[in-house]
């Protein structure tokens, strides 16, 4: 289990809701490039939380890559790379990675899903 580990988990920015769809809507794109002062500055009861030292999104699939997209221009600006390796329906495997992975230990880490897993 992730010793003193800050764990935030968003829902992907607005989609257009139009069939075929699997980007952001320009409201979308705004929220993702505000998320960058946002998270860099965070603070929760006052107190000062570190950036996301680990960015982890659903994996793009035919229906949606807004998880990925989300978390774009935060990943380029903080110079971290986005795992968006594990397909929405697997919250499970990723429940457990963050209980596992030593990584995450100390750190903050930021989870972008889909609203409905």
């Amino acid at each position: 289990m992730p010793k003193s580990a800050t764990l935030l988990i968003i829902r992907h920015a607005e989609k257009s809701g139009l069939p075929d769809d699997d980007g952001l809507t320009p409201a979308g794109e705004a929220r993702a490039q505000a998320y960058v002062a946002y998270f860099r500055r965070l603070a929760i009861d006052g107190a000062t939380i570190a950036p996301p030292a680990w960015l982890i999104a659903a994996a793009d699939s035919q229906e949606s890559k807004r998880s990925r997209l989300t978390l774009q221009p935060l990943a380029a600006a903080l110079g971290v790379p986005i795992d968006a390796t594990l397909d929405e329906s697997r919250f499970e495997a990723l429940a457990e990675r963050m209980r596992q992975d030593a990584r995450h230990d100390g750190a903050t880490s930021l989870i972008c899903w889909h609203h409905k897993t």
